[in-house]
């Protein structure tokens, strides 16, 4: 594979030799098994003992990555005993300069390769204790395949939680400035109610305790919320009437109830919302509480 699967193969091999081999449906024996001793469509690993080797150190010069290989294979020639394409050979580690290999005839393995392919069973892998001489490249390569596509899937996924995230993100500003818009109209209508309020409650100031539509006026300024203003307003010593808009009209009675101490408070028709301003009109009768 190209060079961006090569995560994919160190993974791939990782797993493949550090997975056990039960696990993975592989049986491992000897020079010396029966193949009719082995299960049906076995896979088997074929453990060689140590007087089946042969090791050689070598001397490893500094040298470029891509040279290794080449340079390794040249000196393959020099020290093995068999011929080119009848061994088998891996690294066995380094030390101190010295790079060790193992090699081993191909042809006992072979042979045995082909006694087990005659009963339905196949030699997919060759070690020698941790050197590994063989490995089933096929299989490797399914994993990497297998890798490689749940790279994909979870590449896809994340791409995807990303664009939702951004496009959800997109629409919470967009509402957040939509709320923010509003706030500030209420916000206006209510210091403009609110200077209104108190203009109401100086020239109140004006006038002594005992008038008692002053009073009324003055619990009814006072009670009425911040966010609702007057229109129209017809005040009697014992019942009034108002009319005007409000973000919430519902919280006014409670407001003219309680803090005002007005009694009998309801609305008098129906209530509309203006789409452009957002908020509701509405038309309140009560009585002050005077004559009670």
């Amino acid at each position: 594979m190209s060079d961006w699967a090569a995560p994919f193969e160190a993974v791939a091999r990782w797993a493949r030799r550090g997975v056990p081999p039960r696990l993975r449906g592989i049986v491992v024996a000897g020079p010396d098994l029966e193949p009719g001793a082995l299960p049906r469509v076995a896979k088997v690993r074929l453990d060689l003992p140590e007087q089946s080797l042969l090791r050689r150190d070598l001397d490893l010069p500094a040298m470029a990555a891509e040279r290794r290989a080449g340079w390794i294979q040249a000196r393959l020639e020099e020290i093995s005993p068999w011929a080119a394409g009848a061994f088998y050979w891996a690294e066995a580690g380094e030390m101190d300069g010295k790079l060790a290999l193992v090699l081993t005839a191909a042809e006992p393995v072979r042979v045995l390769a082909d006694r087990l392919a005659a009963g339905g069973r196949r030699l997919v892998e060759v070690t020698a204790g941790p050197v590994w001489l063989v490995e089933d490249a096929a299989a490797e390569a399914r994993q990497v395949r297998r890798l490689v596509a749940v790279w994909l899937v979870v590449l896809a996924l994340g791409l995807g939680l990303a664009v939702w995230g951004w496009t959800r993100m997109g629409a919470a500003e967009a509402a957040t400035a939509l709320a923010e818009a509003r706030l500030e109209k209420l916000v206006s209508a209510a210091t403009t109610t609110s200077a209104a309020s108190q203009a109401a409650r100086e020239l109140l100031g004006l006038k002594t305790d005992g008038a008692s539509l002053a009073t009324a006026l003055d619990r009814l300024a006072g009670s009425l919320p911040l966010d609702s203003y007057l229109e129209t307003l017809r005040l009697a010593p014992t019942e009034f009437q108002i009319s005007g808009r409000s973000v919430a009209p519902e919280a006014i009675i409670p407001a003219l109830e309680g803090t005002g101490g007005f009694v009998g408070v309801d609305f008098a028709g129906a209530s509309s919302r203006d789409a452009a301003s957002g908020l509701y009109s509405f038309t309140l009768t009560g009585r002050t509480g005077g004559g009670q």
